[in-house]
């Protein structure tokens, strides 16, 4: 949006405007999600990187900003054996809760696990769906 930024002197009690100036600000860009440990360019996780990992970790590209400037609102995890669905539940919040560790307990060597319908919501009020993270399970190396 258009946003009017005043300079103010406040100094001797008054407040006087020195100038104005007009800023267009663009909307924050999307986010994008990961795992601690997980290889985003090989797409490859070990089974004990991902059950010490813990959560899911949102970032965003703007130069300066050291933190997340939002939060993790849910995101489904989907586990999947040879090649059918073994099991698909929903977590809410970065933090893998109970029932998601159980499903990561099962995870086995070449099982591929699906972080998807990652929603998140900024500071700027927008809610957003981050990419869905596919890892195939190896062993650790």
């Amino acid at each position: 949006g258009i946003y009017n930024i005043r300079f103010i002197d406040t100094s001797n009690g008054q407040n006087n405007v020195l100038f104005e100036k007009k800023l267009k600000a663009l909307e924050l860009p999307n986010p994008t999600v990961s795992i601690p440990g997980g290889d985003q360019n090989s797409f490859e996780i070990s089974r004990l990187d991902l059950l010490t990992a813990s959560r899911i970790e949102a970032h965003i590209d703007i130069e300066n900003i050291q933190y997340f400037p939002g939060r993790t609102n849910k995101f489904n995890i989907v586990l999947v054996h040879g090649a059918e669905i073994y099991e698909s539940i929903s977590n809410s919040g970065p933090i893998f809760q109970t029932d998601t560790q159980r499903v990561l307990e099962k995870i086995e060597d070449n099982d591929l696990i699906i972080f998807e319908d990652i929603s998140l919501t900024l500071n700027d009020g927008t809610t957003r769906i981050a990419a869905p993270m596919i890892y195939k399970i190896v062993e650790k190396k």
